[in-house]
């Protein structure tokens, strides 16, 4: 079997005057059979401002699992956001 990782990107954003980030997932990586190369399907690719073109490649987290305090109030806002945007076309 395959190893799997999540692609995810930070997104800059401000709220309140306060400079903040959130993750979001853009999609998954495969390890390929030769173990060393991986395979990326990528479910949205983020573009315009706030996003400084990096991509991180992570181990897929629980949901209910904290990348940090603030990181994980951003996540909620996140995922919060892409679940109520998907019905608009947004992410």
């Amino acid at each position: 079997m395959s190893k799997r990782m999540e692609l995810i990107a930070p997104k800059k954003y401000e709220q309140n005057g306060e400079q903040k980030v959130y993750w979001m997932k853009l999609g998954s990586a495969f390890q390929n059979q030769d173990g060393e190369t991986w395979t990326l399907v990528l479910d949205t690719i983020p573009l315009g401002p706030g996003w400084d073109g990096r991509i991180q490649m992570r181990p897929p987290r629980d949901n209910n699992e904290a990348r940090g305090s603030s990181a994980s109030h951003d996540r909620q806002r996140s995922n919060t956001n892409r679940n109520s945007n998907q019905d608009r076309g947004g992410f």
